[in-house]
């Protein structure tokens, strides 16, 4: 359940945002770039992401995966 890892990040366990970024990089089958995704996921959290896959989503397009 990525809201309740993210509630957790938020709370503190900062070392989750690795686990954050091997999603995103499972997802996209290693295609998206692991530095504009930790960037991004890090914005994305701080202004009150609640679902990875939103993330996800938002990443592929940006990065123009899909």
């Amino acid at each position: 359940n990525s809201e309740a890892q993210i509630a957790a990040y938020k709370a503190g366990k900062t070392n989750l945002l690795g686990f954050f970024v091997g999603q995103v990089m499972k997802e996209t089958q290693g295609k998206a770039n692991p530095k504009i995704t930790n960037e991004i996921l890090l914005e994305k959290v701080s202004n009150g992401l609640y679902d990875i896959y939103d993330a996800v989503k938002f990443i592929l397009q940006r990065e123009n995966i899909i």
